[in-house]
């Protein structure tokens, strides 16, 4: 199974990004199913819901919410992965073991460890840290 992080899922659900076509190509001739781990939907609603509340004129609502919509319109042909007991086990441990990463970032990465997932992120900085953690970037 592939799991898409944030910015992976940001150029994917964003046509207009020069990477988006060979990003989608890619994952849709993958042999493996991709999903968008819960923690990247948090993200990305957390993102658009932040923008909306900072509107402060007509011209700005409208385009937070626009895109808002447009999310959900991308969002609702996609797998979720939920998060789970044996993600909320492998978290657990990552937390006892110290592994310094983000917390959000943390998540994802204890989705895809108890799920025997490859992450797709360009976010090697953070993840090189957790153990047994499989990524790989597809931008690059």
């Amino acid at each position: 199974m592939l799991l898409l992080d944030t910015d992976h899922f940001t150029v994917y659900a964003n046509s207009h990004h020069t990477g988006s076509q060979e990003l989608r190509a890619r994952i849709h001739s993958a042999n493996q199913p991709a999903q968008l781990p819960i923690v990247t939907v948090e993200e990305q609603l957390r993102g658009w819901l932040a923008r909306i509340h900072r509107s402060r004129d007509g011209a700005q609502r409208l385009d937070a919410y626009d895109r808002l919509w447009n999310l959900l319109l991308v969002l609702r042909r996609w797998r979720i992965s939920r998060w789970d007991e044996a993600a909320e086990k492998q978290f657990a441990s990552f937390r006892k073991q110290k592994v310094h990463v983000p917390t959000q970032d943390l998540k994802i990465a204890s989705l895809a460890v108890a799920h025997d997932a490859l992450l797709l992120t360009r976010n090697v900085k953070d993840f090189v840290r957790v153990p047994g953690l499989r990524f790989e970037s597809w931008l690059d």
